[in-house]
């Protein structure tokens, strides 16, 4: 039995969280930003790919719960997992596909962008993705973050978050986990047990943790290889969340364990001398796609299009904005 395996053992025993209502005060700024549980986070039912879904009870999605109803029917839930009730950051409010106020434009895109890798599943046997991008600032973490609810929600899929930035990690800031005990102390520490947190039904993250030798040398290890190989057997999809590509070589070492990367472009921030250097760092044919993040007005300027073409006007806003919604893939 690897030490996969006993995390997932151990996790079966495992008590849950204390719920939201056990702190008053953060139960009530949680029903305040609205509904934060991923399984608010309304499932797709059609699939481009022949998969067989696991098993999961049916869940109502005709009236809003509050984060308090998330955290009980969290608790409720069979499947093995070391459980923490997700508590997201106030940073992050509106750009998560499973906030009440997250535009359904953005929702859409991120809807877009998990068909594309599943599709690659099911044409190439893709398990592992990378997602990074050429600085830092450019949305790599908040893609991935909503790529990885996407396919465990829409998709029905087993997916492993794993925060692969170990000089500055921030998966734990959007989920609210702890952040002592992660990647670093795994691969620093070889016989290390594995803890993931499971944070809906489908998703699992193993944060970061600390690093106290050179990241390079702790991600270059063949403990992480052989992680990565244990972990195949647990999970659907494996999504590392990597540093940005220019400013170490991180990300080099972790290409060769994915093969696979999308990269994430900020629009109108990102230079093409940056992202060319990024795409030469990564080699091309490594990059299954690419993202391009914060487009101004995306929605004003499609229904534009839409309108234009059935021989209509759109009124543009007073003041434009920026999308933090995707585009392409």
């Amino acid at each position: 039995m690897n030490r996969v395996d006993e995390a997932l053992r151990r996790a079966r025993e495992f008590t849950p969280a204390p719920r939201t209502d056990d702190f008053p005060e953060e139960s009530a700024a949680a029903d305040a930003r609205g509904p934060l549980s991923l399984d608010f986070y309304p499932p797709e039912h059609t699939s481009p790919v022949a998969v067989v879904p696991e098993e999961s009870r049916p869940r109502p999605h005709d009236e809003p719960r509050s984060a308090v109803h998330a955290s009980q029917a969290f608790e409720s839930e069979s499947a093995p997992a070391f459980r923490v009730a997700p508590r997201f950051g106030q940073a992050y409010d509106g750009k998560l596909v499973v906030n009440a106020s997250a535009p359904a434009f953005s929702s859409e895109q991120y809807r877009r962008l998990a068909a594309a890798v599943h599709h690659l599943q099911g044409e190439q046997g893709l398990r592992r993705l990378m997602v990074s991008s050429s600085v830092p600032r450019e949305g790599k973490t908040l893609t991935i973050v909503n790529l990885a609810m996407t396919l465990s929600e829409s998709y029905k899929r087993r997916v492993l978050l794993i925060d692969a930035d170990l000089r500055s990690p921030s998966l734990h800031d959007v989920f609210g986990i702890t952040n002592t005990d992660g990647l670093g102390e795994i691969l620093q520490f070889e016989s290390g047990e594995v803890h993931l947190a499971q944070v809906s039904q489908r998703l699992w993250v193993l944060p970061a943790g600390s690093v106290k030798s050179d990241p390079v040398t702790t991600l270059a290890s063949p403990g992480m290889a052989t992680l990565l190989d244990d972990l195949a057997s647990q999970f659907d999809w494996i999504l590392l969340d990597a540093p940005p590509v220019n400013l170490t070589a991180d990300t080099g070492l972790l290409v060769r364990l994915t093969r696979a990367v999308v990269l994430v472009i900020g629009a109108g921030s990102t230079s093409y001398t940056v992202v060319e250097k990024a795409v030469a760092e990564l080699g091309r044919e490594n990059i299954v796609g690419t993202v391009l993040n914060r487009i101004d007005d995306a929605p004003a300027k499609l229904a534009a299009h839409y309108a234009k073409n059935a021989g209509a006007t759109v009124p543009r806003p007073a003041a434009a904005g920026t999308s933090d919604a995707p585009s392409g893939l």
